[in-house]
């Protein structure tokens, strides 16, 4: 399916088809500006597909590649209502999709607000991630432990296994079986 999306999205690359997003306010008073942007840097630095980027292999092939130093730019912007209501519809742009960080977050403030949107690429989300990680980012905000991202570590980990020898050789007795 990741490839089906990937193919799709190059077919189209101008297409917002797969973001999946969300933006939320919250009263102004009851947000604590810094804790917010250590809770998404937390956030990030826990869950390794946030500091994951698709590139192509020499064998043309796409690759999920986890890079720990990437980190997109966090800020605050401020503006009024009405420049955030002029702008919010154009929030959701395409992604460009190699090399590239597949996901965005903005965090806006205006005089009574704070506003948080995140934009996901379906590529490395889903509703059921979207969900953890909203759930991480309160925690996170809150001084909680996070639990590792377990299910990307093992897929990142088991990476470093396919260039082994161990993996040629299992890989070869395949290929003669079948």
């Amino acid at each position: 399916i990741q490839l089906f999306l990937m193919d799709m999205q190059l077919f189209m690359p101008k297409s917002t088809f797969c973001n999946i997003s969300v933006l939320w306010r919250m009263p102004k008073n009851q947000v604590d500006r810094g804790r917010l942007l250590d809770a998404f840097r937390t956030v990030i630095h826990n869950q390794p597909v946030l500091q994951s980027v698709i590139r192509i292999d020499p064998d043309v092939s796409f690759v999920q590649h986890y890079d720990p130093s990437l980190e997109p730019e966090l800020a605050i912007e401020h503006l009024t209502e009405k420049e955030l209501e002029e702008i919010k519809d154009d929030l959701i742009q395409p992604f460009i999709m190699i090399n590239r960080l597949i996901y965005r977050i903005r965090i806006f403030e205006t005089d009574d607000h704070i506003y948080v949107f995140i934009d996901l690429h379906h590529l490395f989300n889903d509703g059921t991630s979207m969900n953890i990680l909203i759930r991480n980012l309160s925690d996170a905000y809150h001084g909680r432990p996070l639990p590792p991202d377990r299910a990307y570590l093992f897929a990142r980990d088991s990476n470093k296994w396919i260039h082994t020898d161990e993996y040629e050789d299992a890989k070869n007795r395949m290929l003669e079986k079948y």
